[in-house]
């Protein structure tokens, strides 16, 4: 019995200052300072940081993501949230933004205009202008600017330079007294558009009636019609 007792004796005041500094420590913890957590998202890291230890938190980057709608080093998201009770010496958690995603520019050259404006959507980009050049290459990207490899960011805009039909310019020449065979079948062979016209022309209505010709020297085009005046006498 004794034995016991004095086990008994020896452990009591290890019991009692086990329980005592329990207490101690559960009262601390529940009577803790606390503040509010400031709203730290649209600020620079830098800033959001000195704000923080201002409020006896401190501050910590868990990940950089890329944002199009944000500039690289400011904080996107905050936990724990802002506005809410928190203990002094809480690590506040941020997401930082680490700017536009760049992407490099391929090659659209000899692509299609509609396949390279598929493609250009898919990065996230787009056709700024589209230029049209004679090139025997019709309907095809023949150039672009920038140039394949340029890094651009998302949402940017692409000069493509397309190719048109090559037209053929010619020089109206003197026709007087040519010959209409030799004439006809030299314009049919480089597939001019031509028309001949007898005598006058006569103008539906009434007014006098006048010659109808292309003069001599006139520059014109594969796609353009010629009128020649032949006299019918």
């Amino acid at each position: 019995m004794s034995f016991k007792k004095g086990i008994l004796y020896l452990f009591t005041p290890i019991a009692v200052f086990l329980l005592s500094s329990y207490m101690t420590v559960n009262i601390l913890l529940k009577t803790g300072a606390t503040v509010i957590c400031p709203d730290l998202r649209g600020q620079k890291v830098e800033d959001a940081k000195r704000v923080a230890e201002g409020r006896g938190l401190s501050l910590s980057v868990l990940r950089y993501e890329p944002r199009n709608d944000i500039p690289y080093g400011y904080i996107t998201v905050q936990k724990p949230e802002a506005n809410i009770t928190v203990r002094t010496g809480r690590v506040v958690m941020v997401l930082v933004s680490e700017g536009p995603e760049l992407v490099e520019l391929p090659s659209f050259v000899h692509e299609k205009l509609e396949e390279a404006e598929a493609n250009l959507r898919a990065k996230q980009m787009e056709i700024e202008k589209t230029i049209f050049v004679p090139h025997k290459n019709a309907g095809q990207v023949v150039a672009q600017i920038p140039s394949q490899g340029t890094k651009l960011l998302q949402g940017s805009g692409v000069t493509l330079f397309v190719g048109q039909g090559m037209k053929k310019y010619y020089l109206m020449p003197d026709v007087k007294n040519a010959d209409i065979n030799t004439l006809s079948g030299e314009m049919d062979g480089k597939k001019i558009k031509y028309r001949f016209f007898y005598g006058r022309e006569e103008p539906a209505n009434g007014s006098p009636p006048k010659m109808v010709a292309t003069p001599s020297k006139t520059i014109f085009n594969d796609e353009d019609e010629i009128f020649i005046s032949v006299n019918g006498g």
